[in-house]
């Protein structure tokens, strides 16, 4: 099994801000001060939200603030989402 590499935390955060996985906006669902760095596995950084303990999905911007909009959702109410919906 592969394990993760670390590399410098705040370069990992700012790469994700400006590929759109992240945001500098404190009101969006995405908003960088949520997550936290879990490591690099292979190419692909991870991160966690602080409160649910989920993993930010590897989609980019909006696509990404709607579906963590749904997801906690639906999480809140014990759903799961089957399939992504293109928005």
């Amino acid at each position: 099994m592969q394990k993760p590499t670390f590399r410098d935390p705040q370069t990992a955060f700012e790469d994700a801000i400006r590929a759109g996985r992240l945001s500098r906006d404190p009101r969006s669902p995405i908003f960088a001060g949520h997550y936290m760095y879990m490591g690099t596995w292979g190419k692909r950084d991870t991160f966690k939200h602080r409160l649910t303990r989920r993993y930010l999905p590897d989609v980019p911007s909006r696509a990404a603030d709607a579906l963590v909009c749904v997801g906690i959702f639906l999480g809140t109410l014990g759903l799961v989402l089957p399939a992504l919906v293109a928005l």
